[in-house]
């Protein structure tokens, strides 16, 4: 029991499944960044100042996404290892 219980045991979630939504998360989070940027990459000097700054924002706020993401999953790995 020990450790397990710590990481959800009543709901039948493992470490493995933990890992799992992270990866997921991350993976996800990366790809509309990657897709954000394309399409602000693709709209430069094809669409006004507004739209272009709104375009902007998406892909700052899905790069931030995407770093959250990544260093929840550095924080989980961490944690094994210290395990």
């Amino acid at each position: 029991m020990g450790d397990r219980s710590h990481h959800g045991e009543h709901n039948g979630s493992t470490s493995a499944d933990e890992h799992g939504r992270l990866a997921g998360e991350y993976r996800a989070a990366n790809e509309h960044y990657a897709w954000a940027l394309s399409e602000l990459k693709r709209n430069i000097g094809a669409v006004g100042k507004a739209r272009y700054d709104e375009l902007r924002e998406a892909v700052e706020d899905a790069r931030r996404q995407a770093q959250a993401c990544r260093e929840a999953l550095g924080r989980f790995h961490a944690a094994k290892a210290a395990e």
